[in-house]
This record gives structure tokens, sequence and C-alpha cells, in this order.
């Protein structure tokens, strides 16, 4: 490599690392001080786009009905029931002033439409119904939520009920950074928990039941999907929102959870301006490409001295101009030929915003060979020698 490719190079790579970092989201929307915590993500990756208080534990309300829904699916799935098993309702569960969908003890029901009142309108009553289908109680499925709550790693996560209703003066309490996490998780294990929250209005005919669904941008803002409110006097009014980034665009989902919001239409403004502001200021960016080489790189003991370098995989992000994005190449000290094909020889510290950076190996696409000893002596003696004339002239 000659000496203006080097200086070239050298450019280059300190412009990555010096690039603008793609760190917390900008968070000065307005709302802050109006509600207890806010946190928005993209579902694939994770990558943190917006963030408030984001790790303070908080009551959910009936937000928990999503781990109640992925316990029963963990149950279908297993083959311990069906969705179309009919349910016996044992007990009157749902208190007076609580989300119902107004079953009555001694009513037979199916799986399916109990998941339909737990997810489209809220309904204690079914949550409650098909935890003591689960699990003979709503007290032992109420253990394992806690026991799944361990084994995904949600910290801040302790469930008392499985409908979300308090008991004996007791919350739910997540953060809304794991009830990000928890939602990531249903959607990608059991998106056709979506077939469900789409569903503007809960009809029943048979039993002469029809209620309005308790999401509020159904039809009203293009890409929204779901997913669940939640709303108690300690908890305050909850919404986890998911909606196509482009409403067309299922490649990228934004998961927006908003807590303790003080009523319903304060909830529904601010939410909205949440998922208006990821729309309209974060696009798809493709800022690593596997087929590429990130950097070249001069080898002198190689018979190829300029070795090629490739990160192993794409990586895409949501980007915004606003913070941009940071990435740092990191090549492995002392690399000397001969380098495989495949080679891991270094990595990308590529950092979207998450809080930690993520790291991406890199490889050489072929092999170099060592070169001789007499090649590598005068390649050794011409670059002294160029150096040296470089200091004279200088």
């Amino acid at each position: 490599m000659n000496r203006i490719q080097k200086i070239l190079s050298l450019m280059l790579a300190l412009a990555i690392v010096i690039a603008p970092t793609l760190s917390k989201a900008d968070s000065n929307l307005g709302i802050e001080k109006k509600v207890k915590a806010y946190y928005t993500i993209e579902q694939n990756t994770s990558q943190e786009l917006l963030n408030h208080n984001e790790d303070e534990p908080l009551a959910i309300a009936s937000l928990t009905k999503i781990m109640t829904y992925v316990l029963v699916m963990e149950d279908i799935n297993s083959g311990k029931y069906k969705l179309n098993d009919v349910v016996l309702v044992a007990d009157q569960y749902s208190k007076p002033e609580a989300s119902t969908m107004q079953l009555k003890k001694g009513e037979k029901i199916t799986v399916n439409d109990l998941i339909r009142g737990m997810l489209i309108v809220s309904a204690n009553d079914a949550a409650d119904t098909l935890a003591a289908k689960s699990e003979g109680s709503v007290e032992n499925f109420v253990k394992r939520m806690n026991d799944k709550a361990n084994e995904l790693e949600l910290k801040s996560a302790k469930f008392y009920t499985a409908s979300g209703y308090p008991e004996k003066n007791k919350d739910n309490m997540m953060s809304a950074k794991d009830l990000a996490k928890l939602t990531a998780y249903t959607l990608n294990k059991y998106p056709q928990i979506l077939n469900y929250t789409k569903t503007s209005t809960l009809s029943m005919p048979q039993r002469k039941y029809k209620q309005e669904s308790t999401l509020p941008f159904l039809g009203k803002i293009e890409g929204v999907d779901g997913l669940k409110t939640g709303t108690t006097d300690k908890a305050g009014y909850c919404l986890i929102s998911t909606m196509n980034l482009k409403p067309q665009d299922t490649e990228n989902k934004v998961i927006s959870v908003l807590l303790g919001a003080p009523s319903k239409y304060d909830r529904n403004e601010f939410q909205k301006t949440i998922l208006e502001y990821v729309r309209t200021s974060f696009e798809p960016m493709q800022v690593v490409e596997s087929e590429k080489p990130v950097i070249t790189k001069s080898i002198n003991s190689a018979e190829d001295t300029n070795v090629e370098i490739y990160p192993t995989e794409d990586v895409k992000i949501l980007y915004n101009e606003k913070t941009g994005v940071q990435q740092e190449v990191k090549i492995k000290d002392n690399l000397k030929a001969p380098i495989e094909k495949g080679q891991i020889v270094g990595e990308i510290l590529l950092d979207t915003g998450k809080g930690e950076k993520r790291s991406i190996s890199l490889i050489t696409k072929k092999q170099y060979k060592k070169a001789d000893t007499m090649t590598r002596l005068k390649r050794s003696f011409n670059y002294t020698y160029k150096l040296v004339s470089d200091l004279i002239a200088s």
C-alpha cells in the first residue's frame, strides 16, 4: 500500500470513530413531566429509539395480560389444551368495577374466546379463567408468571395477579424497558397475538355480547396493530402500542411503552406524539454490509499485502440524523500471514443507541499466504528507506 492509500485509510478509520453517537435517543418531547415513563424500541433488534425513566419498576395494570397470553400459548403449543377446548367458568372472578366480558359461573366458553376477551377488551374475568384452566388456580398461575419473568430476565417484574387488577392493595410491577422486552419476545415467538389485538370490536352474538377494543389508534394511525391498555389508580393510564414504521412495511415494527399518564386523553395524545415523532424522525439504514470490506489493511508478511477485511453480517438500524451513528473498527494486534479464509481478525463495535455496543466480527474472505523471506526483507528495506527520505525532506 502506498503512502497516500495509508493516509486515506487512517482518515477513514478516524472518521468512523468520531462519527456522531446514536446514543440514548432524544427524549425532549415535552411530555417527560407528565408521564411516569416511556420506552420505544424496534422489535427485531431491540434498538432503543426513545426513553424516559425506563428502568424504574412501576405499576402496570392490565399490561400484565401480555405475560398471561405468553403462558397460555406455551400451554397450547405443548398440547396441554387447545384453542377450541371448552372451559367451564368455575367462579365469578371479575370485580364489578373492573374490565369484564361478563362471564357467569357455570358458563361454557372456548379458550380462543377467552383470549379474545382478555386481549381485545382487557377482560379480567377472561384472564383469571384462563389462569385457572392452565394451573388449577390463579395463585398457581401467578407463581408460574414470576418464574417466567425470571427465565426471561425481567428483573423488575413482580406479579400478584393474572389480570393486573390489584390484589390486597398489591399491584403488578415492571419497568417500561422490561415491558418492551416482554413485548418483543411475545411478538417474535407468538406473532399471532396481533390477530387479536388488531380487532376493533369483540362480538359474540351467541352470548349477546359486543364491545369495542380498548386500543385507541386502530384505524386511526396507519400501521398500528396492537397491543394493550392498562389502568388502575396506582398505575395511571398505560399503553403499549405496536406500529409498522412505514405503514405497509412489516420489516421494522416499533414497540412503544407508555406508563402513568394522568388521563385516558393524555395517554392517547402522549403516545400519539411518540409514534409520530418516531415515524418522521427515523429511517432504516444499512450501516454494515457483509459484501463490502470495511478496511484494507497492509500486512507486510503476506504475499498480497493489501488484506481486505469484511464484517460477518449485514446490520440495519433505524437512523436518526440528530443522533447519528458510531462505529469503531478494531483489528487484532500483530496480525501476520498466513491468514486463512474466514479467519476472525477483528471486530466492529457498533453503537445503535441501546446504551451498549454491539460487536460484529471481522474476517478475511480469502487466504493470504506468507511472503518468502527475501520479499519481506526487501519490503522492510524499502519502507525504512522511504521513511528516512521523507524525514530528511521534511
